[in-house]
């Protein structure tokens, strides 16, 4: 009596394989037609959205604590506009003991980037790549993105309206000098430090009083003592001193008793 246990056992196995087998497949096609139909409803979505802000700033993009949504891309520009229009009329008023320079707001062009802060809250959620674009639209719709606002102003007009004052101050600083011949000292020129306006010091005053400015509602004038900066010679005259002169070798004295009155009168000037 021969009992076929094997073949029964085998015969099982191989059909709880192709159930298995069919199961794969069915799941794979039904999630790779679930996900088709989420990009293709997505993307649905997505273009319709696009269509509606078309030509403005998607819902939930901020600028500062201002809510841009749903506001053209001029609306934008032009709310700061506005705001630099109230601005303009702040004065610095820069100072110094060689004179004194009082710039608008409006002449350095001082406020908002409006033009660059009404491209960034348009442009957002509006590039080239898909997957990027959506998540920036769902992070702006559920939580809102916040852009820092940027500000602005003219070095070359500034440096311009205190070019008379920058003239005065600066001075090239002078090295002490020796001239020798025939072994002896003909002439002796001390050192002299030298000295110049802080250019980036100034810029970086204006943009530390950026926030304090924008803030006010009201027209403010801001004065700033103007900095400088004392440039050393190469030699000073204590290097020059070190240049083998150690000690007083000698001394002369003259008085000027019957000097004609000409050279009197001038030796006088000199001691006043």
């Amino acid at each position: 009596m021969n009992i076929s246990y094997p073949k029964i056992k085998t015969k099982f196995r191989f059909k709880y394989s192709k159930h298995l087998t069919k199961i794969a497949t069915n799941l794979f096609w039904f999630f790779t037609g679930a996900f088709l139909s989420l990009v293709f409803v997505t993307s649905i979505i997505l273009f319709a959205y696009q269509k509606i802000y078309d030509n403005k700033v998607y819902p939930g993009i901020y600028v500062g604590n201002k809510d841009f949504g749903g506001r053209t891309k001029d609306y934008v520009k032009a709310y700061f506009d506005a705001k630099n229009n109230n601005i303009s009329t702040t004065s610095f008023r820069f100072v110094s003991d060689y004179g004194i320079a009082t710039v608008s707001a409006k002449q350095i062009n001082f406020g908002y980037q409006s033009d660059l802060l009404a491209i960034q809250a348009f442009s957002l959620g509006k590039s080239t790549n898909l997957f990027s674009n959506i998540s920036l639209i769902v992070q702006a719709y559920f939580g809102g993105i916040r852009l820092s606002p940027t500000y602005t102003f003219s070095r070359d007009i500034l440096n311009q309206s205190l070019d008379p004052i920058k003239e005065k101050i600066d001075k090239d600083p002078i090295d002490a000098q020796f001239k020798f011949a025939n072994g002896r000292v003909t002439a002796f020129r001390p050192s002299e430090n030298g000295q110049a306006m802080d250019i980036d010091r100034i810029n970086k005053i204006l943009e530390e009083k950026t926030l304090s400015v924008v803030a006010s509602d009201k027209p403010q004038e801001i004065t700033i003592p103007i900095p400088i900066v004392i440039i050393e010679p190469t030699i000073t005259t204590e290097k020059a001193n070190n240049m083998g002169i150690k000690e007083l070798i000698g001394k002369g004295e003259s008085t000027f008793f019957h000097s004609i009155p000409g050279r009197v009168f001038n030796i006088n000037l000199l001691k006043n």
